[in-house]
């Protein structure tokens, strides 16, 4: 009776405690061993026992189970005397989902309890089992269990007179662990893209992969596509017919159980076609025209391509035909800077019903230009803002295969944490940075043969703007002062130079193309 109340109390704690969990399927196979302590029934006058046993199950369907279990534990009693007991049970059980590691057991089936040594015609006795416990999958392979078993027996078996034709129970608790193959495991699925924008007429390819929630491996089975519009094919294939908003949803059905993501999709008209510009008659009303771009700083031999609008007086634009004067510049509106350095004013003309409409370009032509990165608190980390425009610099340069460049490392003068200012802590500092940014130019296919020999880190010595105290700068979460970001920079200094210079470099980034030297005639 005892343990008629134990499984009563594992009942009554677990009902209504249901999750979605993941299910043993079809096929999966589950060993175990497991030790036992039996109660038997009052008439037999046995010793209650302890013993050993083992368990072999089946899944038939998701967390249904043929399972067959033997034990064999000695006891002793006046009546029989010294005994083996060995029950045998068959039965099926359902595991009831709890959590994602904890499930219920519930299970009915036939006992066969076999009385070995005894000297009666009881030796071998029918029953009807139940079962109820909870199985803990602490890995996806491995499951910890504890359970109640309660046997009727019918039969009067061996007991004293006056005999007590009821039957009798043998009563057990048991707990092991169980191997489960294949291992519990739950497939979740994603979809790609999570949401799209279509315009009608066009087609997306959407795509689903259904993993393991543990491992993340990829889970067997089979995805299906389906939409709320019937725009989309089995393969994942939308076909955007009707404007507005669907919902695309993948099923997913494998050995990991089944699984479904969405993605929401916007369903566009397609925009108007954009009326090409239809030069106006002579004669019509026109306000203004525009050049673009009307600055500019160039390198030397770096091309610039202007373009012309003209504004009617109808406030709408429209193409015009300009002519372009003031410096190397073609018909078509491309300039080519040349070796002389200075603003050239380019000057575009249309003229339009007798009248001659004029708007002006300047460009600006130097021998050197620079690009600053900076940097992070005794950081030599290029960051995302530093590389975007460190891949500006690199278009341009790209673009003018006769411009070299100089790289000059720099630091504040606030130090490491528990550190004094050092200047050679920020001399390697800033060098570091110079040799990061170098590294990442020469990464994205930069020819070394563009870069100065000698890449120079100047420490704290070269500020961008003064340095001051570090009491006068802010503060970060721990006290310590944050210094000035603009003074943590590499800079990048481009030379475009004409074959009868070289360059020469002086510190702080200021450098000095020159005549070279003349060979004499001996």
């Amino acid at each position: 009776m005892r343990a008629n109340r134990f499984a009563t109390a594992i009942v009554l704690a677990t009902l209504g405690a249901s999750a979605p969990a993941a299910a043993q399927r079809f096929g999966t196979v589950e060993v175990g061993a497991f030790g036992q302590y039996t109660n038997f029934g009052n008439v037999l006058e046995l010793d209650n026992a302890f013993g050993i046993g083992g368990m072999l199950g089946l899944f038939v369907l998701p967390n249904l189970v043929i399972e067959g279990d033997v034990a064999l534990m000695s006891t002793d009693g006046p009546l029989s005397g010294k005994i083996k007991y060995r029950p045998l049970h068959a039965r099926i059980a359902y595991h009831v989902p709890l959590t994602e590691q904890l499930k219920l057991a519930l299970g009915a089936g036939y006992t066969l309890g076999v009385y070995d040594g005894d000297p009666t015609p009881n030796q071998y006795e029918d029953a009807a089992g139940a079962l109820v416990g909870l199985k803990y999958y602490f890995k996806p392979s491995w499951a910890f269990n504890v359970e109640a078993l309660i046997d009727k027996f019918p039969s009067p078996a061996n007991q004293p007179l006056p005999v007590d034709k009821k039957g009798y129970w043998n009563n057990s608790i048991r707990a092991g662990v169980n191997w489960i193959y294949p291992s519990l495991e739950k497939c979740t699925l994603s979809i790609e893209p999570a949401s799209a924008t279509v315009t009608q007429g066009d087609s997306r390819t959407f795509t689903a992969t259904a993993r393991s929630e543990r491992s993340g491996k990829p889970c067997p089975g089979s995805v299906t596509f389906a939409s709320t519009d019937n725009s989309i094919s089995s393969a994942g294939i939308y076909t955007a017919r009707t404007p507005g908003t669907a919902t695309v949803t993948a099923a997913y059905r494998g050995r990991g159980g089944r699984a479904t993501a969405s993605a929401d999709v916007t369903v566009n008209r397609p925009a108007p076609p954009t009326p090409t510009p239809t030069p106006l008659p002579a004669g019509p009303c026109i306000s203004s025209i525009d050049i673009t771009p009307d600055t500019a700083t160039v390198l030397r031999g770096e091309t610039v391509q202007f373009t012309v609008r003209a504004r009617t007086c109808a406030g709408t634009d429209t193409t015009v035909t300009a002519t372009y004067s003031g410096g190397n510049v073609d018909q078509g509106g491309r300039f080519t800077a040349g070796n002389d350095t200075g603003v050239v004013q380019i000057t575009a003309t249309a003229t339009v019903a007798g009248r001659a409409l004029t708007d002006v370009a300047r460009i600006r032509v130097v021998r050197m230009r620079s690009t600053i990165v900076n940097f992070d608190l005794n950081s030599a980390n290029v960051d995302g803002t530093a590389r975007s425009h460190l891949e500006q610099l690199i278009a341009a340069l790209r673009a003018n295969p006769r411009v070299t460049i100089r790289v000059e490392g720099h630091a504040d003068t606030i130090p490491p944490r528990g550190g004094g200012a050092s200047r050679r802590y920020n001399e390697r500092l800033s060098l570091a940075r110079a040799d990061s940014v170098t590294a990442y130019l020469l990464g994205q296919g930069l020819d070394r043969s563009r870069f100065e020999p000698r890449i120079r880190g100047y420490s704290f010595c070269s500020p961008a703007v003064p340095h001051r105290a570090p009491s006068d700068y802010e503060k970060d979460p721990q006290g310590r002062p944050l210094g000035e970001r603009a003074n943590r920079r590499v800079e990048i200094f481009e030379l475009a130079m004409i074959e009868e210079e070289q360059v020469r470099w002086v510190c702080g980034g200021k450098a000095e193309p020159v005549m070279r030297a003349t060979p004499t005639t001996p």
